[in-house]
């Protein structure tokens, strides 16, 4: 079906690049508010789990937009990374172009800005997506950058932020000797849940409505939400898809429970190295940094 033809100006359920506006459940409330609680502590370090499509990407969306002015925030994919590609990526997030030869002094070089930030504003924030997927000599060099701590208002606090988001469980590398920087330093680790049927309902009409249609309810009567819904598991990204898919496949309004497609839902099993293979992986910490540069 034609988007016009159902009332709307634009593709409600968008599947690709930034959705046009984010729709909040109680989730995502409650992760939201559990990991902004989480930054504001003194040794603010959080985890966010869930398996794919479970409204994480969304979540840190909204947390990036709507934290204070003076924080500085870089949103980092960690898949592949390893010490150098995850400080040049980070540093590039926070402002940086200039070329370094050497890890130590990409390291410094984020020791520096961390340290500066934390004493003039507030400490930066760093936020790691598929932390599941880094290296482990990237794991190593954040274990560093978790010690780093300014004096501020004769207290000692982190000089970074960070929250580190993952499809799978984190809990074997949180349990390997090798991370205890980290670790140690856990405010929180929420895991997403799905909507319940009532939160999905009210989801897939807001969506429609912000996207142009005047009658959400009737595009999608409640036995079509009941069906989506439970197509989907509760999981948000899932519930898009199929529903974008059953809005195209109809041939006229109201759109009909046949339309709909029942996808095979994602999980969220960790497989993962051992934490012996991990403790081997991480090994001795980086060498400290020998040169430090201050931003242009």
């Amino acid at each position: 079906m034609d988007l016009a033809a159902a009332g709307l100006k634009e593709q409600p359920f968008r599947t690709q690049g930034a959705p046009t506006s984010i729709v909040s459940y109680a989730s995502h409330l409650e992760g939201l508010e559990a990991i902004r609680a989480a930054c504001e502590t003194r040794n603010g370090l959080a985890l966010l789990q869930g398996p794919p499509l479970s409204g994480k990407s969304m979540l840190i969306r909204h947390l990036v937009d709507t934290i204070d002015d003076d924080q500085e925030c870089a949103v980092v994919d960690g898949t592949g990374l390893n010490t150098s590609t995850l400080l040049e990526a980070t540093l590039q997030q926070f402002g940086y172009k200039a070329d370094f030869r050497t890890d130590n002094e990409l390291l410094g070089m984020m020791r520096v800005f961390a340290l500066q930030q934390a004493a003039k504003h507030q400490p930066p924030l760093l936020i790691i997506e598929n932390t599941h997927r880094i290296n482990p000599s990237a794991l190593r060099v954040l274990c560093s950058l978790a010690e780093l701590k300014s004096l501020k208002e004769n207290r000692l606090i982190s000089a970074l932020k960070i929250v580190l988001v993952s499809d799978r469980s984190l809990d074997s590398i949180m349990a390997a000797p090798a991370m205890a920087a980290i670790a140690q330093r856990v405010a929180v680790n929420f895991q997403m849940q799905p909507m319940s049927c009532d939160d999905a309902k009210d989801y897939l009409r807001e969506k429609l409505r912000r996207a142009g249609s005047r009658i959400p309810e009737y595009v999608f009567p409640n036995s079509v939400c009941v069906e989506l819904w439970d197509a989907s598991g509760g999981w948000p990204g899932v519930l898009d898809r199929i529903a974008m898919l059953a809005l195209s496949r109809a041939d006229s309004l109201p759109v009909s429970i046949s339309a709909i497609e029942r996808p095979t839902l994602p999980h969220s099993d960790w497989d993962a190295q051992s934490i012996a293979e991990l403790e081997h992986a991480l090994g001795a910490p980086p060498e400290p940094p020998k040169l430090f540069v201050t931003k242009d």
